[in-house]
């Protein structure tokens, strides 16, 4: 069994097209040479003998189980891409077939032959037929409870007989056809008020829909609504209205017609209030670091911490690239985001020394031609007072490196620098960027001296009132966990990073990847969908639970990372404006998980409008920053959009396609006070996880651990009902001892994947 459309092999548990090979498999069809070609399949695997070296393509989908079985899942002729998504169409007629009324249910994919828009048409038939009696609107509110969005079949058409072939089987080729553009008419409801028209063209701007695609009745969960893009949407909203509202808000009145009421509420209460929230341009070519996460650093300190640290990211080049033409993209990169032609020098802000950005403007940038023998040699240390901050390489003219030292850069800033560079390739004109990272900088550190947080600090207050220490979990060293009041400490926790400086040595940091299966990712969407809650939300209530379990802590305590984009102005600067909210809920054994994912949901939609910097809240609850971190990137931080001219790929992806091993020269990027994170990303169709931990902390096998029981967890829609004490139960100490090894397949010393797969 392979891989669909790869021909390689898959793991148990894993979905693959079933092929058949050995003596018995013949040379093809008769007179069919297009179909021959098509299904009889020379095999990579046989070398040549006497017999057939071809696998015969059933078109089945299956997957192997524990116990050596195929498991007959469906045809890969019923399997369709929508917007990047792959649906299985019979799991969409079997979930719609649960409906009391249905008899029968086919669904079919088709495209409008106008706007090239793909739509999912469902065929249905009811046991009383002949009544004539539609049943549209049930069965598509049936339907949006139990799928994901992108499931949800379009349109709907009640069949009175079935069209059946001489055989019995169904005649798809004889379903009725459909005029979509009028059935689409039909269902739009358009824009009535004024705020309606605007909410639904900031809407359609930002999901990049058709007029027709969304009226007075959108809901914006069923068009994909996620934490970054409401934060998108409020900053749009606040622009144009130059009013105050949140994202618990837009949480709240998801359905266009509702939230512009209350916005039109919010305009007659505010009527005459003056907003400063917009952020100026005043040529600053010389500009402090914005105070979000830490106080005043000197110059010195600051120089030392990010010699060696890099945001690197990597892409595979899927078109021959002129590479004059891409520098001179990059040089206009340079021009629009003036922080990537900073250097740094020491300066006073309050009467305190720390370190100050001044841009020069002669710098260019040139690309660096590598091959597969020395592309290595393009991570190399950064002197922030002296050298471009940004470097930008190219191996073999096929995958191109881009390393922007992260005193300039964070990851949000590192996907829109690769969009906007590739624009400016394809030779698309881009707005002018008024606003400069300087600028936010310089307004950032001006509002913090006299804004009033005092609201903001007592919710912190309260969300910590049960959290009077930092979260651990188990050390594998017997001493450090019988001084865990030492360890937990803040002078515990500068020695280490003192340490860290006078050694010059890094944090030893080792990751574990694990990827969701198909189903799994399905299961999130349809849980986070139904309850109106962000994947955000749903998978730091996983991290928590599984802290809580292994820390044997009720109150656990992490770091959560913020991309820190909530207004317009602050969409399109690169820059390093991410943000590290302190986060902590008390797991409670007699709540339910679902109990657990709404809290989260609720401080986090809480915490996203909050903009006071990390040290006053630390200082204010008297703690020190958690060693524990969470981040989740949706899909549009992860996804190119432009994959005709590049895919953002993994270094060891790098080494893969370079056919090489990789050595592991250097370390997994993580901030000085980090231990143990929990990077996901959500991609396709599947959930990437990453499990990062401190080698010399943790043993791996608590590290393995805690990731089955996150699968475990992610993996039971049965147990979002269960309280948490009935989970710890069910998943008890001895099923933790299951080893999980022999699924690991091991691509390097500093980072392995973990093939879960999940299947429910």
């Amino acid at each position: 069994m392979y891989r669909y459309n790869e021909l390689k092999p898959v793991p148990i548990g894993v979905e693959g097209e079933i092929y058949i090979g050995g003596a018995g498999v013949g040379q093809g069809y008769i007179n069919r040479k297009e179909l021959t070609e098509e299904k009889f399949v020379k095999s990579p695997f046989i070398k040549d003998t006497l017999f057939s070296n071809n696998i015969y393509s059933t078109g089945d989908i299956g997957k192997w189980n524990e116990e050596g079985e195929i498991i007959y899942i469906g045809r890969n002729d019923f399997q369709v891409k929508i917007n990047g998504q792959r649906i299985e169409l019979s799991e969409i007629e079997n979930t719609i077939k649960l409906y009391p009324d249905i008899d029968y249910v086919v669904v079919v994919h088709t495209k409008d032959a106008i706007t090239n828009s793909q739509y999912l048409i469902c065929y249905y038939k009811t046991k009383e037929s002949g009544n004539g009696t539609s049943i549209e609107d049930e069965i598509k509110t049936f339907a949006s409870s139990q799928l994901p969005s992108y499931m949800v079949p379009n349109f709907y058409y009640k069949l009175e007989e079935l069209p059946l072939l001489p055989s019995g089987k169904l005649n798809r080729k004889a379903l009725p056809e459909i005029d979509i553009s009028n059935v689409s008419r039909k269902n739009y409801v358009s824009p009535e008020t004024e705020t309606e028209k605007i909410i639904c063209g900031i809407i359609q701007k930002l999901f990049n829909l058709k007029e027709n695609e969304v009226g007075k009745k959108t809901n914006l969960f069923d068009i994909g609504l996620n934490s970054l893009s409401t934060i998108k949407i409020l900053s749009h909203i606040k622009n144009h209205y130059k009013i105050e509202i949140r994202m618990k808000d837009v949480n709240k009145y998801p359905i266009v017609e509702d939230l512009s009421k209350f916005i039109d509420s919010i305009k007659s209460n505010e009527n005459g209030k003056e907003h400063s929230s917009v952020i100026s341009h005043k040529d600053n070519y010389e500009y402090p670091f914005a105070l979000i996460q830490d106080k005043r650093v000197p110059l010195k300190v600051t120089k030392l911490f990010v010699k060696n640290t890099h945001t690197d990211y990597y892409y595979k080049l899927n078109c021959n690239i002129d590479l004059d033409k891409l520098t001179e993209a990059a040089n206009k990169m340079l021009d629009r985001h003036l922080v990537l032609k900073s250097l740094f020098f020491e300066g006073k802000y309050d009467g305190n020394k720390m370190a100050f950005g001044r841009v020069k403007d002669d710098m260019k940038i040139k690309i660096e031609e590598y091959t597969k023998d020395n592309f290595e040699e393009f991570i190399r240390p950064y002197d922030i007072t002296k050298d471009i901050l940004i470097r930008i390489g190219i191996i073999d003219k096929s995958i191109l490196m881009v390393d922007i030292n992260h005193v300039i850069t964070d990851g949000f800033s590192m996907n829109l620098f690769a969009s906007e560079l590739f624009k400016l390739y394809n030779g698309e004109t881009l707005e002018n960027q008024v606003v400069q990272y300087g600028d936010f900088a310089i307004k950032y550190n001006n509002e913090i001296k006299t804004t009033d947080y005092t609201n903001e600090i007592a919710y912190y207050k309260k969300i910590f009132s049960k959290c009077k220490e930092i979260t651990c979990l188990p050390f594998k060293s017997k001493f450090k966990n019988n001084a865990k009041f030492i360890m937990k400490s803040k002078a515990y926790q500068m020695y280490s990073i003192s340490k860290m400086i006078l050694f010059k040595k890094k944090k030893d940091i080792k990751m574990i990847n694990i990827y969701l299966d198909h189903s799994v990712y399905n299961l999130v969407n349809k849980t986070t969908k139904q309850y109106n809650m962000s994947k955000a939300a749903y998978f730091l209530a996983l991290h928590s639970l599984v802290l809580s379990f292994y820390s044997g802590s009720e109150s656990v305590y992490s770091t959560i990372v913020d991309s820190n984009r909530t207004s317009v102005e602050k969409e399109n600067i690169i820059g390093l404006l991410v943000k590290e909210n302190p986060f902590a809920i008390n797991i409670n054994r007699s709540n339910t998980l679902l109990d657990i994912i709404m809290e989260c949901s609720d401080i986090l939609l809480t915490l996203y409008d909050f903009d006071v910097p990390t040290y006053k809240v630390l200082d204010e609850i008297k703690l020190q920053k958690s060693a524990i971190e969470f981040k989740y990137d949706p899909y549009e931080i992860t996804n190119s959009g432009n994959e005709n001219l590049y895919t953002g790929i993994d270094l060891d992806d790098v080494y893969k396609y370079l056919n090489k091993t990789n050595p592991n020269t250097r370390d997994y990027e993580v901030g000085p006070f980090i231990d143990y994170g929990v990077e996901v990303k959500e991609m396709k169709d599947t959930f990437k996880i990453g499990f990062g931990y401190n080698v010399d902390l943790y043993d791996e096998k608590l590290i393995k651990n805690i990731i089955d029981m996150y699968s475990y967890v992610a993996s039971n829609e049965s147990l979002l009902k269960s309280t948490v004490d009935d989970i710890f139960k069910k998943y008890s100490v001895s099923k933790n001892e299951i080893s999980i090894s022999n699924k690991l397949n091991n691509k390097n010393n500093n980072e392995e994947t973990l093939n879960v797969n999940i299947e429910i």
